[in-house]
C-alpha cells in the first residue's frame, strides 16, 4: 500500500470510496454530491490517497483553517473502503497529514465528527478532544 498526494485524476476513485464508506455509516451520498464535495474541498497540498495495487482504497481531504484562532489545518474527511478498514490505512493517511502539518509549522488540526459513528472513537484514540461546540443546521422552509 502506498500513500500519495491526491491528484484530480484520482477523483473518480475517491468518489467511489467516499460513497461506499460514508453510506456504510448511514449517510446518503451519491456521485454528484460526492464529486462536488471533493472539488470544493480539494487542496493538492493537503489531500492524500491510499492505493493498493494502484486502486484507491482510502483518502484524506484536508486544508487550511483559521478556526479557534489556530494556525492549523482542517481535516475534512478520512475515508477507507469498508473491506479495508481496520488495517491501519486511515492511520497511515493521518500520519502523512500530521507529518506535513508539522513540517509546515502548523499548531494542530480541527475536524467535525459524528459521535454516533465508529470513527468518533477512532479520533478520540488519536488524541482529539471535544471542543464544547455543537454543530447546528437549519433547512429552509417556505417561511424563510
Amino acid at each position: 500500500m502506498v500513500i500519495e498526494k491526491m491528484l484530480e485524476s484520482d477523483f473518480k476513485g475517491v468518489v467511489k470510496v467516499l460513497i461506499e464508506s460514508l453510506n456504510n455509516e448511514g449517510e446518503d451520498w451519491n456521485h454528484d454530491t460526492s464529486l462536488t464535495h471533493i472539488k470544493e474541498n480539494y487542496d493538492p497540498e493537503y489531500c492524500f490517497v491510499a492505493k493498493e495495487e494502484n486502486i484507491i482504497v482510502g483518502f484524506l481531504i484536508g486544508g487550511e483553517s483559521t478556526m479557534f484562532n489556530m494556525n492549523g489545518l482542517f481535516l475534512d474527511l478520512i475515508c477507507v473502503l469498508p473491506e479495508y478498514q481496520g488495517k491501519g490505512i486511515g492511520r497511515k493517511l493521518y500520519e502523512e497529514f500530521k507529518t506535513l502539518a508539522k513540517e509546515s509549522g502548523k499548531e494542530g488540526f480541527i475536524l467535525l465528527a459524528n459521535p454516533n459513528w465508529k470513527s468518533f472513537d477512532w479520533y478520540k484514540k488519536m488524541g482529539y478532544e471535544k471542543t464544547g461546540w455543537v454543530e447546528l443546521y437549519k433547512y429552509f422552509n417556505n417561511d424563510d
